[in-house]
């Protein structure tokens, strides 16, 4: 996912080793239940489908921001092609956590959320269900039988657009007023520590950031290289 125009080849991003589906699998699942934990100690919420639900959607975000940032901390000159290569792994366990979020969202919660819930959101329901659904797309063509079959450019540019859908998910936790949360507890301090979810925004924003900004350094460079 999110592809580099330096590598014109499947090779660096799809050729993957057990171990580096391992780290991204421990990642996730470690998002998951540090989050889980975090929930329980110091936001007052014990272990609940509720909770499991919300620490599902965390650890897609907090994936999928992981995935998005080895591009640029790789041009930055951090970590090498092994480095490079978790893009891929840590995208497709994101897509999981994500695809998990919505099951769990539509099935054993469907009497939480129902109909009416989703009505009152309709838009961020919509923009949640619109991310999953395009991370799915992603990681359906990860692989290296579409990369032939697509091509070099088409395959590249449709992993490219995974940095909307980070953009489509932080909109999603707007729509839904969870800064109105994050401002709630700014204000009042009733709690320990603030809302998950506010973490895992500021991962998506700061890595949106670090992204923008190696797309300047692109830019100048390919300035320098034409004076």
């Amino acid at each position: 996912m999110g592809g580099d125009d330096r590598f014109r080849t499947a090779d660096p991003v799809l050729a993957n080793a057990a171990g580096e589906w391992a780290v991204a699998a421990a990642w996730a699942a470690g998002c998951f239940a540090f989050t889980m934990v975090y929930h329980d100690l110091w936001r007052g919420k014990p272990y609940s489908w509720l909770t499991a639900n919300e620490c599902l959607a965390l650890s897609a975000i907090f994936s999928l921001s992981g995935a998005l940032a080895v591009g640029p901390l790789h041009r930055m000159g951090l970590g090498g092609s092994s480095f490079y290569r978790l893009r891929r792994p840590f995208g497709v366990v994101a897509v999981g956590a994500a695809a998990l979020h919505v099951l769990v969202t539509l099935v054993p919660m469907w009497p939480h959320y129902g109909a009416k819930w989703i009505g009152d959101h309709v838009l961020s329901f919509g923009l949640g269900l619109v991310a999953a659904l395009h991370l799915l797309l992603l990681a359906a063509i990860s692989w290296p039988s579409a990369f032939r079959r697509l091509g070099a450019d088409r395959w590249w540019f449709w992993q490219r657009t995974a940095w909307l859908t980070l953009a489509v998910v932080l909109a999603h936790f707007l729509v839904l007023g969870k800064h109105a949360k994050w401002l709630e507890w700014w204000q009042k301090r009733d709690l320990p520590l603030p809302p998950a979810t506010l973490w895992a925004a500021l991962a998506g924003v700061i890595v949106l950031a670090l992204r923008f900004c190696d797309l300047i350094r692109q830019r100048r460079r390919a300035v320098d290289v034409a004076h």
